[in-house]
């Protein structure tokens, strides 16, 4: 019987194990059907894994349905398919359904959402889920108003090179903050890099 379970499991394993190997090389060939604009092609490698769960495809499926590329353009399936990505913490899917709730494309607008979907990625490193929670909250959307705060995710994302928050940082200095604000958002900035994003 034990040698029957250890068969078992060595057999699962290797199983298992090929999926993964199945999987990197099928998202591959979808990726580059995509990066050469063979969208049928990517198409038909991403759907069966992103129905099994691969965030990536998942992912790249909501690409393809909000730009229209080899399907036709649907928010709502953009949509459902960041949503499954950002479920299982996806930062980039998550930063990308912020902007859906947040513009309310293919879901109701909904600014509460979208904050807590940015905050989500921005603790994640995701520069367009930082930029975006910045950008609220500095103008009190979807979350109470607070400019050091919203400076502070500016200036998180511009520090690791990130154009339109730095663009975004320089108005907010130039039109809505004193020094002593300013100062207090970089020092911000420092210690929550420190905690590694979390908590800030």
């Amino acid at each position: 019987m034990r040698n029957m379970t250890a068969t078992l499991c060595l057999t699962l394993a290797v199983l298992l194990g090929s999926a993964g190997l199945s999987w990197s090389a099928d998202f591959q060939k979808g990726w580059k059907a995509f990066q050469e604009e063979n969208y049928a092609t990517a198409l038909e490698e991403f759907l069966p894994l992103a129905k099994q769960g691969h965030e990536l495809a998942q992912y790249n499926l909501g690409v393809m349905y909000r730009e229209g590329r080899g399907v036709k353009k649907s928010n709502v399936d953009a949509v459902r398919w960041w949503t499954k990505a950002a479920l299982a913490s996806f930062a980039p899917a998550q930063a990308n359904l912020g902007l859906m709730f947040d513009k309310g494309e293919g879901v109701q607008k909904d600014s509460k959402t979208a904050v807590k979907l940015f905050k989500y990625a921005s603790e994640k490193g995701n520069l367009i889920g930082q930029h975006n929670l910045g950008l609220n909250t500095t103008l009190g959307q979807g979350t109470p108003k607070d400019v050091v705060i919203g400076h502070m995710w500016l200036n998180i994302a511009s520090l690791q090179g990130h154009k339109p928050a730095t663009k975004a940082k320089r108005i907010l200095e130039r039109s809505m903050m004193t020094p002593a604000q300013i100062a207090e958002a970089q020092n911000l900035a420092r210690k929550c890099i420190l905690k590694e994003l979390k908590g800030c």
